[in-house]
């Protein structure tokens, strides 16, 4: 069994798997370090974390999570002046890919890249390196067998693929639950499925009063006739963890039920344990957990073998998981799979003093350093974002790393999220806004994404604005991006003129508040009639729409900052009901 190999001390990439044709060591076989041949070894290569020495010494300061993580991501030490200095708060969409994961990539491109299942010493090193990626995710995930991780381009193709095999077991009249809260690759094919085949869909809706999924709502759901429940393991938007095993315990007492659960967002955070979960089908992305752009589906071997395939016709029922991967698997991608595990052991011994502990034991240190870590982060930005009455947070506001991951979604009052995500980016901030292919929970909470819309917040065209971090994101990083939303981003001047400060003081302190400073400054010369610097300028203040306007007309107001804004030092950012200008 290639997953039982965690009581081995040696790298799971530089041992063959059970039952393997043993073939010579070649130099250019990817190891855990996936080395190249020594003539051409790079000085760059991924440096191994070596464990926190034991020393009582107090003098000693730790080094944090994202310290030690950032080590191992070649972004972050970029030559390129164009990467520098950016910081990166869009996680949850792509997380950055691990040096040793990049190198191995190359490393099988470079001098593996044979076709599988050859006689050739080549070809059955590419094989040997392969199934090592597999056994790697084995390991990763606790999968009891091979049979069980099926491999593909993306969680939503995996998840089309599986409604296409389960198909034949179902019948007319049959039921489905889908949410109203996880990424459509979730819930979309299972409504197609229930098409095909006349099937009753049931939505288990978010609460609008918790913005949670309540079981108390899904026990009203299920019935005999129940035969699938898809849930996500945490939702790509609001951050929200569900009790998976709490929920498969419900559906399983369903006879015939089975439960389908979406990880891609959760599994960048926390440790995924699919038999501690007792899940029958799980999915994931790996461009999301360190790695390149390949996913797993697990399922467990009973359900695998009742799947129809999808694969060639002459591939036989119990050939799992090849029946369900049509064209075979990635060889490259897969191969490199084994940095990702590595660099999790690693981590965690980086914070044991205990040098001879499991590598089950060693996954679970790391990732619970993971997780105290993104709780503080959590804390920090939640601590700003329910401060201010201005920012409407969908989600939970409790930290605690049980309840959520550190994924933030929200609108601020009287702007569009694009045009705010745009302008935030203008700082070297990188996040995003939109629905993150979750529309109908951003239907839900009532958040236009048409940007010609307004919801009842006041803001939230295009969506919302979705700040999402992880391990190697610091609190350093929460501060810079808190400070830019408060003094640069939030309409703090207008909540000035709707507490009735008058005209020309708002107007003096809006461009104090953006950091301009104009020469001449600004004076008001009679009723709605302003010097700026030498330029004249009609302004009003409508108090409903807090929008300000030229000469009546916000167009003449857009043309004359078009025109003169560089001169003082500004340029034109349209928000939604506020349409202001901003300092570059």
């Amino acid at each position: 069994n290639v997953c039982q190999m965690a009581s081995s001390r040696t790298p799971v990439a530089n041992r063959p798997l059970a039952g393997a044709r043993s073939t010579p060591e070649l130099k250019f076989g990817i190891s855990s370090t996936f080395s190249s041949p020594a003539s051409r070894s790079p000085a760059t290569s991924t440096t191994k974390l070596t464990p926190r020495p034991q020393s009582s010494s107090s003098s000693s300061k730790k080094e944090t999570v994202d310290q030690v993580a950032k080590r191992h991501f070649k972004f972050f030490r970029s030559p390129r002046d164009e990467f520098r200095d950016w910081v990166l708060f869009d996680n949850a969409g792509v997380s950055q890919c691990l040096e040793r994961v990049s190198d191995a990539v190359k490393a099988y491109l470079d001098f593996t890249n044979v076709q599988l299942g050859a006689t050739s010493t080549i070809s059955q090193r590419s094989g040997q390196n392969v199934q090592q990626g597999v056994a790697a995710v084995c390991k990763l995930i606790n999968a009891k067998s091979k049979e069980e991780v099926c491999l593909g381009p993306s969680t939503t193709q995996l998840l089309l693929n599986l409604s296409w095999s389960l198909e034949d077991l179902f019948q007319k009249d049959d039921e489905i639950i889908v949410t109203n809260v996880d990424h459509e690759a979730n819930i979309g094919c299972w409504r197609q499925l229930a098409k095909r085949k006349q099937l009753v869909v049931k939505e288990w809706k978010l609460r609008r009063d918790t913005l949670q999924l309540d079981t108390e709502d899904l026990t009203r759901l299920l019935s005999p006739r129940t035969r699938l429940v898809c849930v996500t393991h945490c939702s790509n938007v609001l951050g929200t963890i569900n009790p998976i095993k709490k929920i498969a315990n419900m559906v399983h007492a369903v006879p015939g039920a089975m439960i389908v659960v979406d990880g891609a967002a959760f599994a960048p955070h926390r440790r995924v344990d699919v038999q501690d979960l007792d899940i029958d089908f799980y999915a994931l992305s790996f461009y999301k957990v360190y790695g390149p752009h390949v996913s797993v589906l697990w399922g467990k071997r009973e359900n695998f073998i009742k799947c129809s395939g999808i694969n060639h016709c002459f591939i036989e029922t119990d050939d799992i998981p090849r029946k369900l991967q049509p064209g075979n698997v990635n060889p490259e991608l897969t191969a490199s799979l084994v940095g990702v595990y590595d660099y999790f052991v690693d981590l965690g011994r980086n914070f044991s003093t205990d040098a001879g502990m499991a590598e089950g034991a060693v996954l679970d240190t790391a990732f619970t350093e993971i997780s105290a870590h993104e709780e503080r982060l959590s804390q920090r930005m939640l601590a700003y974002l329910t401060s201010n009455s201005d920012i409407t947070l969908f989600g939970a506001s409790d930290a605690s790393s049980a309840m959520r991951v550190p994924t933030f979604s929200f609108v601020v009052r009287g702007f569009d999220s694009e045009a705010l995500v745009s302008h935030i980016d203008s700082f070297k901030l990188a996040c995003r806004s939109g629905d993150f292919d979750a529309p109908r929970l951003v239907a839900a909470l009532g958040v236009a994404q048409d940007g010609d819309l307004v919801d009842r917040l006041g803001g939230g065209g295009n969506g919302v604005v979705r700040v999402s971090m992880v391990h190697y994101n610091s609190l350093d990083d929460v501060d810079r991006l808190v400070t830019v939303l408060r003094e640069h981003c939030l309409p703090q001047v207008y909540r000035a003129v709707a507490e009735g400060a008058p005209v020309d003081l708002m107007f003096s302190s809006f461009f104090e508040e953006l950091g301009i400073r104009i020469a001449g400054g600004i004076k008001r010369l009679d009723q709605g009639r302003y010097q700026i610097g030498k330029e004249v300028v009609f302004l009003t203040i409508q108090r409903n729409d807090l929008q300000i306007r030229v000469g009546g007309g916000y167009e003449k107001f857009r043309t004359w900052v078009l025109a003169h804004g560089k001169k003082f030092g500004f340029s034109m950012i349209e928000t939604g009901g506020v349409k202001v200008g901003v300092v570059k």
